[in-house]
Formats: structure tokens, sequence, C-alpha cells
């Protein structure tokens, strides 16, 4: 996967469910995390902006209190790109969303990391950043 890192992301914030400050601070940790990478997991550095214009955000990221793309609670991403060379693999990606539906606002931001490790290319749990890569790290003890 080549990521478009050098393109800078805006990222989309919508709340339900948690306070706004919360998910403000909770979704910082997440980006801060993948933005100062110190596991060097990314092959390139990352930015993100915030913007308030959901059709300009290269990113996306959501709270959900009902489940549209899960069966339960939890995080649910999806990559929009092309393939240059026809396959089912897409090597540029030119959006993301990541949706975080009916978790604890303790949960919350490494739910927004976990969805966003996967967007960035982690196809398995093992695959994903240390803070993300175990569920028994799914609550704000991981921001300390």
């Amino acid at each position: 996967m080549a990521l478009e890192t050098d393109k800078l992301h805006r990222l989309r914030e919508g709340r339900r469910g948690v306070s706004e400050q919360r998910a403000d601070r909770e979704a910082k940790q997440a980006l801060d995390y993948y933005e100062n990478d110190p596991d060097d997991w990314l092959p390139r550095e990352i930015s993100f902006e915030m913007t308030e214009n959901v059709s300009a955000a290269d990113l996306v990221i959501e709270m959900r209190a009902s489940p549209d793309c899960l069966g339960g609670e939890g995080v649910c991403w999806s990559q929009y790109g092309y393939s240059p060379d026809g396959d089912p693999a897409l090597e540029y990606y030119t959006s993301a969303n990541v949706t975080v539906v009916g978790v604890s606002k303790d949960y919350y931001g490494w739910y927004v990391g976990y969805g966003l490790g996967r967007v960035f290319g982690a196809e398995e749990e093992s695959e994903l950043p240390p803070p993300f890569a175990d569920s028994d790290n799914a609550d704000d003890r991981w921001f300390n």
C-alpha cells in the first residue's frame, strides 16, 4: 500500500454520545499518536488539520449511537482510492472513514486509533501499532 502521507489529511469529527470536549481531546490524542509515530509504524510522516466541512475532508471520523456498519459496538472503517494496476488492492487512497459505534466514552480514543491503524494499512490486529494491537489497552490508560 502506498500512503499519500505528504498530503494533508483533514478531519471531520462527528460527536454523538460523548461530550464535544472529551471527543475532541481523545480523537486528538489518537491523531497525535500517528503524527508523532513513536513506534516508527508509518513509512512516512503524516499530519492532520481539522475542518468543519465534511465534503472537504479526506478522513472522516465519527461516533454513532446506532450501528450502521456493525452488528453491535466497536469500530468500522472504509477506504477509497484507486489501483493503477487494475487488481482489487488499492495502491493509492483518496479518502477514508472511521466510525466508532456504541462504545463508552472511556474507550473512544482507543477505537479511533484502532480504526486509523486499519485505514493506514494494518490488515490484521497483530499488524497494528502497539497501543492498538491489544484490546486490553482499549480504555483511557493508553494515553498515559
